[in-house]
């Protein structure tokens, strides 16, 4: 049986914003599907691999972070680096509250 500990999981914010992602020397548009404190999930026409370094950025916010699954138009990430309350607003489209 798994603790609570184990099944938490940060809050995800849905979205539509695309962003630029860049991996294994490739960079394009992409749409960002939901964010969270320490992860994104995006949308991806090809697969990645596990594991692998990307870089996901816009005008105002950059981070890096690690290919956690990837699968034929999507993929998830998890950020090396957390992002604030207002960040994750920001890219989830909401311009009230923080």
């Amino acid at each position: 049986m798994r603790s609570v500990m184990e099944s938490w999981r940060p809050f995800r914010r849905p979205t539509q914003m695309r962003i630029t992602l860049s991996a294994l020397g490739r960079r394009m548009d992409v749409s960002l599907l939901d964010v969270s404190e320490s992860g994104m999930k995006l949308t991806y026409p090809d697969l990645l691999p596990t594991d692998a370094l990307v870089e996901v950025s816009t005008p105002r916010i950059a981070r890096t972070g690690r290919v956690r699954w990837s699968r034929q138009g999507a993929l998830g990430v998890t950020l090396t680096e957390p992002l604030s309350l207002a960040e994750q607003a920001e890219l989830a489209g909401m311009s009230w509250g923080y």
